[in-house]
């Protein structure tokens, strides 16, 4: 028995526990490959690397979307900077902007935007999440109003009042972009206000009368009224979009509603460019290295339009004119406080408005 036992632990010597340790060890299979000491800190090493990786695909989906975000500003800073310029009379070739320019105004557009939309339509908006939460609970529920006359009777021919509600949704949606578009048309129609109307031909329009006499506070509120009604133009495309989830030609249906509201979308920046931007100027007095006429009499008052490293763009308030001045030729610019539009007119005397 004993040369036996003896002999099971010469061919199983794993068997044995080591120093340090009681309890037998299992005995490794045979064929098997002893598991190497360095399997945890590769485990850790790969775990890091796919955590950077992670981390490097996160950063670059920011990057984009920062990128996309920055394209949409910078688009809608460039509409507001064509209507503003033409709303001066004139032209995007004579003025350069820095990008950062056109990306700052497109972000204060949507800023301004979102805020007058959410204080006009805030309450409504509470009010229908309030209905909403009330109609689920149980005792609405179980009043089964739709039960009752005359609603059973609606309820009867589902078909023909949704589209009953198409016609009138679609109605309303054409009678508020054509009031939109008339709106358009008329602000648009204000340009040249840096220009004297005598024998100009300038078309005369309320928006070119408010600039001049700084009423501010119509242009805002008159931005205000389009903005809202192209929230309705909005609210309408999704109305649209809902009631006909269900039905076989839905895209096809709310495509006169999508390409409404995009053009209606299209319109905002042209507004605010024309209603909202702030026309203010620096009085700007500047000193030139070779002076072609001698005078005794002072200078005429200049504002400063635009500034590029080549050259000045100035307007000559007192005659109602655009010059243009390579920077080359100046010596000095003293700047002063910036002034508005309707101030400068006011000041100039307001010869030919």
């Amino acid at each position: 028995m004993a040369s036996s036992a003896r002999s099971k632990l010469r061919q199983h010597p794993a068997t044995l526990p080591p120093a340090g340790r009681s309890g037998p060890i299992r005995p490794a299979a045979e064929g098997s490959v002893a598991e190497p000491a360095s399997t945890v800190p590769i485990t850790r090493t790969a775990s890091l690397l796919a955590s950077v990786r992670t981390l490097g695909s996160a950063v670059a989906w920011l990057s984009g979307s920062l990128a996309g975000i920055g394209a949409i500003f910078y688009a809608f800073g460039y509409l507001i900077t064509l209507a503003n310029l033409d709303l001066l009379g004139v032209d995007l070739l004579v003025f350069r902007y820095d990008p950062t320019t056109y990306i700052h105004r497109g972000s204060d557009f949507l800023l301004l935007s979102v805020i007058i939309v959410t204080k006009a339509w805030g309450p409504a908006f509470v009010v229908a999440v309030l209905g909403f939460l009330g109609s689920q609970m149980p005792r609405v529920r179980d009043a089964r109003l739709w039960a009752t006359q005359p609603f059973c009777r609606i309820g009867e021919h589902p078909d023909l009042w949704k589209a009953v509600a198409y016609l009138a949704i679609l109605a309303l949606f054409a009678r508020e972009l054509l009031w939109a578009h008339s709106a358009f048309q008329e602000d648009m129609a204000a340009s040249g206000v840096l220009y004297p109307t005598a024998g100009s031909g300038v078309t005369e329009s309320r928006v070119r009368e408010w600039i001049l006499t700084g009423k501010q506070g119509q242009l805002y509120d008159h931005y205000a009224a389009f903005v809202g009604q192209q929230a309705v133009i909005g609210a309408l495309l999704l109305a649209a979009w809902g009631l006909t989830r269900a039905w076989r030609w839905r895209v096809l249906l709310t495509a006169p509603f999508a390409l409404g509201s995009a053009l209606a979308l299209a319109w905002l920046p042209l507004e605010y460019g024309k209603l909202v931007l702030s026309n203010k100027f620096s009085q700007v007095l500047v000193r030139f290295e070779q002076p072609t006429v001698a005078t005794s009499q002072p200078p005429a008052t200049m504002y400063l339009l635009n500034r590029t490293d080549t050259d000045f763009v100035l307007w000559a308030a007192d005659q109602r004119k655009i010059v243009w001045v390579p920077a080359r030729t100046v010596t000095s610019a003293e700047l002063s406080a910036s002034r508005s539009l309707s101030e400068i007119i006011q000041s100039s005397g307001g010869a030919g408005r």
